[in-house]
C-alpha cells in the first residue's frame, strides 16, 4: 500500500498515520514544488532537529510514512524553525515538547498499550477455550488499576487470568491449568507485555511457557524474551523437554539472539533454560506484527501448545510426577516473586500494598501456597 503523506505548512497539522513511531522520510518542498530529501530514517526524538527548514521561509514539509507522533513533532519543528518566529522560540520549544510527548503516547495506539497486539495474538495461538481454560474474574482493583510516576505520567496496568475448567467433558488430563497476562503502560517511559502459561500438573514436570516484551524511554531501549521455563535444572531434562522443540527456531533466527541480561534473569537462573530466546531490538519496528521477533514469538508459543497436547494424548503422569510438577510450579512462582525486576517498578507506580497483593494473587500465587506449606512443615 502507498505510504500516506502529511503536508505541514505554516499551520501545525497532525494527521493520523500508522503508529510505527519513526519518521521514514522528511523532505523540504520549495515554492516551485521541488523536493529536497533531508536525511535518513529518524527516531521521533530526533525529528525536530532534522526537520528545520533548509529551503525558503515559505517552505512546507512532507512526512512520508511515520505516525501521528512523528507528524506532530515535525510540524512543531517547522513552526519553531520558521524565521518569522525567532522571538517566540522559548515558548514554541515548550509547546513542541508537550506536543511531542502527547503524540508519542497517542502513537502507542488504541487505549495506549503498545503491546496489545501481542496479547491478542498470544490468546489466538493458545486457543484458550480449546485448552479448557475459562476466564477467572479478578477483583476490579486487580484487573485494572492506575498510578503515577515522578515524571507525572499516568501509569496503567491491565490483566487477565484464565484457569482450567473441563466442565466434566474432559476424559484425560487437561493440557493447561492456568494462563495469565499483564499489559503495562506509563506513557513513553514504559510499555510492557508479560504472559505465562502453566501446564496441568497431570502432565508431570513439563516446562512453563513465558513471554516478556518491554519498551523503555520512547522505544530507545527494547527487550524481548520467550522461554520454556524448565522444572528441573539438569541437562538431560532440557534435552528431553525443551531443546528438540525450539532449537530449530533459535538456529533460524540466530542473528537476533543475544545473551540474556543478568539484571533481568540473574546469573545461572534456576527457571530459565539454555534455549531462551533473548534479544535487544534496535527500534519499535522490530517488534511490529509480522516481524522476525513476532515470528519467533509465534513459533515458541505454537510449538509449546503442540507439546502439551502431545503430552495430554499420552495420558496422565504418575502421582509422584504430578506431585513434583505441583511442587516445582510453586517454586517457580516463589523464585519470580522474590526476584522479578518488575516488582519494584510496580511498587513505584502503583504502591507497595497493591503490588504485594497483585504479586501473590495474580502474578505468582504459587508463592503464597509454598509459603503456607513451609510454615506448616516448620
Amino acid at each position: 500500500a502507498a505510504r500516506p503523506v502529511v503536508m505541514v505548512t505554516q499551520t501545525v497539522i497532525a494527521a493520523p498515520l500508522p503508529a510505527c513511531g519513526r519518521v521514514t522520510s522528511v523532505a523540504a518542498v520549495g515554492a516551485e514544488g521541488g523536493v529536497a530529501p533531508a536525511g535518513h530514517p529518524l527516531r521521533p526524538q530526533r525529528a525536530a532537529a532534522a526537520a528545520r527548514p533548509t529551503a525558503s521561509p515559505q517552505a512546507s514539509f512532507a512526512l512520508v510514512g511515520g505516525g501521528g507522533a512523528t507528524a506532530a513533532i515535525a510540524a512543531a519543528a517547522v513552526v519553531l524553525g520558521h524565521r518569522r518566529q525567532h522571538r517566540r522560540r522559548p515558548l514554541l520549544r515548550r509547546r513542541m515538547v508537550q506536543v511531542a510527548r502527547r503524540a508519542t503516547e497517542e502513537s502507542t495506539g488504541g487505549d495506549g498499550f503498545f503491546f496489545e497486539p501481542w496479547a491478542r495474538r498470544f490468546e489466538e495461538l493458545l486457543d484458550l477455550p480449546d485448552l479448557g481454560l475459562r476466564e477467572e474474574p479478578l477483583p476490579a482493583h486487580l484487573a485494572h488499576t492506575g498510578g503515577s510516576s515522578k515524571g507525572g505520567k499516568d501509569a496503567e496496568i491491565r490483566g487477565q487470568v484464565f484457569v482450567g475448567d473441563s466442565g466434566g467433558l474432559q476424559s484425560g488430563p487437561m493440557p493447561a491449568r492456568r494462563y495469565r497476562t499483564a499489559l503495562v503502560r506509563n506513557g513513553g517511559q514504559l510499555q510492557a507485555f508479560n504472559a505465562v502459561l502453566y501446564p496441568s500438573y497431570e502432565l508431570g514436570p513439563v516446562p512453563i511457557l513465558g513471554v516478556d516484551v518491554l519498551s523503555f524511554n520512547n522505544h530507545q531501549r527494547l527487550l524481548f524474551g520467550v522461554d520454556w521455563a524448565p522444572m528441573q535444572t539438569s541437562a538431560d531434562y532440557a534435552e528431553e523437554h525443551i531443546t528438540p522443540h525450539v532449537a530449530q527456531v533459535r538456529q533460524k533466527y540466530a542473528a537476533l539472539l543475544l545473551e540474556p541480561s543478568g539484571k533481568f534473569y540473574g546469573e545461572a537462573p534456576e527457571f530459565f533454560s539454555s534455549q531462551i530466546f533473548f534479544s535487544r531490538p534496535s527500534g519499535p519496528e522490530a517488534l511490529s506484527e509480522g516481524g522476525p521477533l513476532w515470528e519467533v514469538f509465534e513459533e515458541y508459543c505454537s510449538r509449546y501448545v503442540r507439546m502439551i497436547r502431545a503430552a495430554t494424548a499420552t495420558g496422565a503422569a504418575s502421582e509422584d510426577a504430578s506431585a513434583l510438577a505441583k511442587q516445582r510450579q510453586a517454586a517457580f512462582d516463589t523464585w519470580h516473586a522474590e526476584r522479578d525486576p518488575a516488582v519494584p517498578v510496580f511498587r513505584r507506580l502503583f504502591g507497595e500494598t497493591w503490588t504485594d497483593e497483585y504479586v501473590h494473587e495474580v502474578l505468582f500465587p504459587g508463592a503464597k501456597v509454598q509459603a503456607a506449606q513451609g510454615s506448616v512443615v516448620a
